[in-house]
């Protein structure tokens, strides 16, 4: 399964996106991720973990560090300021090019990594429960926007 780790926003922004869609547009892109690559479950927080205080959300924040080191990948949406932003190049918004290199059958594209100044000021490294999705990550998938 995939793990959704992104920003929630303000209170405002925490219903669901537009009427055309079904979620906001970050958990849309990411199912059209997770789709992409073939996996076919994504753990979303806002939708697996009762959102009450009840004792069924405390046991699921306990779990946290299972649900994150167990998961085939994480996807980061370093991007954005709240669920409504999309992943960068998923949905409308473009990133930098990649070079790429044709030599017969085989293309070579040039990875974009993402600088550690640009993480390190994204809206997604304020939340409290990033430290904790990081570090118990066994792969990542980010999405920034440069």
């Amino acid at each position: 399964y995939v793990v959704l780790s992104y920003v929630w926003g303000p209170p405002s922004t925490q219903q669901h996106a537009t009427p055309q869609s079904r979620y906001p547009l970050t958990i849309e892109d990411s199912i059209r991720v997770s789709a992409m690559l073939r996996l076919h479950y994504l753990w979303v927080d806002r939708y697996c973990i009762e959102q009450e205080g009840s004792p069924e959300k405390l046991a699921q924040i306990e779990q946290m560090n299972k649900i994150y080191n167990e998961a085939t990948l994480i996807i980061i949406a370093a991007a954005g300021s709240d669920p409504h932003y999309g992943l960068p190049r998923i949905s409308h918004r473009c990133r930098e090019s990649q070079s790429k290199l044709a030599l017969g059958v085989l293309v070579f594209v040039q990875g974009i990594s993402p600088h550690p100044a640009e993480l390190q000021t994204a809206q997604w490294t304020t939340r409290a429960w990033t430290y904790q999705e990081d570090f118990l990550s066994r792969r990542r998938l980010v999405f920034t926007d440069c």
